[in-house]
């Protein structure tokens, strides 16, 4: 069968088909590998970057001219309303087209989707052994042959069918790698390839849906595993000079990524890295190893400095984690980036105080950021549940074009704009970069007047 990919716009993409963000979707990848193994002709599209308008007649021209048997399309929360244009598009051009949704956003709303658009399975959860297995039986006309295919919802009739959820794969290494060559310009443009040595979080953050997505369980690769696929990709593509770790919490288990800085350093990989982490999992001698392998940058999530917000969203770090991490990581001359985010449920000007205070006591090691993130409300999170109760949102929602929305049950979007400025400007003056904000200022005045008028 003939299967063709997408990862459809994002909400936030800018009107310009150019994009110059190298991410690429590693797993449609992964499923291409998989369909490729089982004998299937696979081309994936990743449009994700792109705007719709612009990409519309593109997209249309190839379903035309490919003339696939099955549309796969992987969606997150903040290109939903692209997937299911795409579906529908998908449709109009040859209704015997396979259309198959997967991804975070299907797996939570499965039951929404097939009642109001043209998709006819959805891939719920983790997606390589069911892809597999469905395109066995895509060409049956009775539906009851989906049944016993564990990990998919789909219409047989009017009622909706969820098959009951698919074991996780345990034995990362018997995947197939990724296919990064369905990426190559990508690739080739950045001189970067991105790589997945884990799956899962077991922590649970309020407002984050993938460690509930992954089942809030964490498996890895094996160091040999990772190794060779970074081989294949330095042999693929020669002028690759940069790996980026796409994991959640890279180092969260400490001594095999010191396993794996050696195997790399004794393989002679020779190529610079940097991954996103938990300062909860940083050590002397895991920085030291890191550096020695490659590393040239790390990003932390710090959410807050306030404790009491910490343990609201369920984070279980200390400011004494971040600043030892930071520390750490600045001795042996890593930079770090930190994430943080405005508007946790309880946020007030004393809980923004004790971030700026964080900040402050951090800024020698030079943490950086662009500025804090408003909070949003994803669905399958503590967070939407809450919003739910509190009556600021449900699930009908999701069936808009609306944007990904900010929760604002106690803090207008602007007081959490202005907070996210404040923040920003501070963090740039304890690092003594007040020179460089002033210019800014200077030259764009109509910013300086939007922050004013955002703290009345």
């Amino acid at each position: 069968m003939k299967f063709l990919l997408f990862s459809p716009p994002s909400e936030l993409s800018d009107f310009s088909v150019k994009d110059e963000n190298p991410i690429y979707p590693l797993g449609l990848a992964y499923l291409g590998a998989v369909l490729e193994n089982e004998g299937h002709e696979v081309k994936v599209y990743n449009h994700f970057g792109d705007s719709w308008k612009l990409v519309f007649n593109q997209i249309k021209r190839t379903i035309i001219q490919e003339k696939p048997d099955v549309v796969g399309i992987s969606s997150m929360t903040m290109n939903r309303t692209s997937a299911f244009k795409l579906s529908r598009l998908t449709k109009q051009i040859d209704p015997s087209i396979k259309v198959i949704l997967g991804g975070v956003h299907p797996t939570t709303m499965y039951q929404q989707i097939l009642e109001n658009f043209p998709v006819d399975f959805i891939v719920l959860g983790e997606g390589e052994e069911t892809i597999a297995e469905l395109a066995k039986k895509l060409n049956s006309k009775n539906k009851k042959a989906f049944y016993s295919i564990k990990g998919i919802a789909f219409k047989d009739g009017e009622k909706i069918v969820n098959t009951g959820n698919r074991p996780s794969i345990m034995n990362l290494d018997k995947l197939p790698f990724p296919k990064h060559s369905y990426f190559k310009d990508k690739i080739e443009r950045s001189n970067t390839a991105y790589i997945l040595t884990s799956r899962g979080c077991p922590f649970g953050c309020l407002f984050c849906s993938t460690s509930n997505y992954w089942k809030r369980m964490r498996r890895e690769r094996s160091v040999e595993n990772v190794i060779q696929e970074i081989k294949e990709i330095k042999s693929n593509f020669p002028n690759v000079k940069h790996l980026f770790f796409v994991d959640d919490e890279f180092t969260l288990n400490q001594g095999r990524v010191i396993d794996f800085c050696k195997k790399f350093i004794e393989e002679q990989i020779n190529l610079s890295w940097d991954c996103s982490t938990r300062v909860s999992s940083v050590s002397e001698e895991l920085a030291g190893w890191m550096k020695k392998a490659g590393c040239v940058h790390v990003s932390l999530g710090v959410e807050s400095g306030a404790p009491e917000l910490i343990e609201r969203i369920n984070k279980r770090i200390t400011n004494e984690q971040v600043f030892n991490a930071l520390k750490i990581f600045y001795k042996w001359g890593i930079p770090t980036d930190i994430y943080l985010i405005v508007g946790i449920p309880g946020e007030n000007s004393k809980t923004v105080s004790k971030t700026i205070d964080l900040l402050k006591k951090t800024a020698k090691f030079k943490p950086k950021f662009k500025k804090p993130a408003v909070l949003q409300i994803y669905p399958n999170t503590g967070l939407y549940e809450l919003a739910k109760e509190q009556g600021i949102i449900s699930d009908s929602y999701w069936l808009s074009n609306k944007l990904v929305p900010f929760y604002t049950y106690e803090n207008s979007r602007n007081k959490m704009l202005y907070w996210s400025y404040k923040i920003a400007i501070l963090n740039r003056y304890y690092q003594g970069e007040l020179g460089e904000f002033i210019f800014r200022a200077l030259t764009h005045p109509a910013k300086v007047f939007r922050l004013l008028k955002l703290g009345k």
